[in-house]
């Protein structure tokens, strides 16, 4: 799965993935992400934590789209998201507050699974 296709399974949006027309931005700030040296997983990581923070806060769920995360804000929130899978005490602290038990968060631990960061 491709990383606009990752970002649409994630958020449940549908944002074109297509190479020209109006995809065309979402993929040249995907590759731009890649050639800084960022892999697409880091990038699906990324929009795992962003949506794990973000999608129950009406103010900062508006921020869920390409343009935010892959343009304006892409390099920060990767670094941040690889931060957080490295450092399970960070990754702890995002848990606690939120106050959730679980949540599919990939990276965290092995592949996709509930977000857990006590159980690396």
């Amino acid at each position: 799965m491709d990383v606009i296709e990752y970002f649409n399974y994630v958020t449940g949006q549908n944002r074109s993935t297509a190479k020209s027309g109006r995809g065309s931005s979402n993929v040249r700030w995907v590759r731009a992400l890649i050639q800084k040296g960022y892999t697409p997983e880091e990038i699906k990581l990324m929009i795992d934590v962003k949506f794990y923070e973000w999608s129950d806060n009406p103010k900062m769920a508006r921020h869920l789209n390409p343009v935010t995360l892959f343009k304006r804000h892409g390099e920060e929130y990767i670094e941040d998201a690889i931060h957080m899978r490295d450092n399970p005490k960070a990754a702890q602290a995002l848990k606690e507050s939120k106050g959730k038990k679980g949540y599919a968060v990939a990276g965290f631990g092995k592949s996709l699974k509930t977000f857990t960061p006590d159980s690396n």
